[in-house]
């Protein structure tokens, strides 16, 4: 897997294509205002099954703080990990894989692709497939069929490249089946 331009960051906020997103926690009962709660259906077939996150008050580390859980119809199961945040989710069409996207501080995002095999299963640190900042001015996120497609303003699969210069709009497919195989699929320049 190629290190690329973001990893000292990443490396920084805890993040790399072998860790989680979240921050394992115990399982005390969480306390602060909610802000906001998302939930995704990640059930398998005819299973009723959401994964949700609540938007809390943070602690001393973080203005929010992201509590998941599991929720069927008659039960609501907390997940054994946090993280900061979180904007959205999105759910790979077969329900492989959830992007999540998090407050990643200073008012820009990160996403990872996380294993929702991992999540049903509810393993204490799920599976990551990556985690991109969006210092690298990344938008268009966009399942198609199990890959996901997203844009760039930085070449994120060449290490030689100097900085963003603003004006080259980078097309990229990750394949999270594939060892998180990332694909440069064409440039544009404005």
């Amino acid at each position: 897997m190629k290190m690329i331009k973001i990893l000292p960051l990443l490396i920084l906020l805890g993040f790399t294509s072998c860790s989680a997103p979240m921050k394992v926690h115990n399982k005390k009962p969480h306390s602060g205002t909610i802000h906001s709660t998302l939930c995704e259906p990640i059930g398998l077939d005819s299973q009723q099954l959401d994964l949700c996150v609540e938007n809390r008050d943070g602690n001393q580390d973080f203005f929010q703080a992201s509590f998941y859980f599991l929720k069927t119809a008659t039960n609501t199961q907390p997940l054994a990990f946090s993280g900061l945040s979180t904007f959205r989710m999105l759910v790979s069409p077969k329900r492989k894989f959830i992007v999540i996207e998090e407050n990643a501080g200073e008012g820009h995002g990160i996403f990872s692709i996380v294993n929702l095999d991992d999540i049903r299963a509810q393993k204490a640190a799920p599976s990551v497939c990556w985690g991109w900042d969006d210092l690298v001015g990344y938008d268009d996120l966009e399942w198609r069929g199990e890959q996901l497609y997203f844009s760039a303003n930085q070449n994120l699969v060449d290490d030689n490249t100097s900085l963003a210069d603003g004006e080259t709009i980078y097309h990229y497919l990750l394949n999270p089946a594939v060892d998180c195989r990332l694909e440069l699929l064409r440039t544009i320049r404005r």
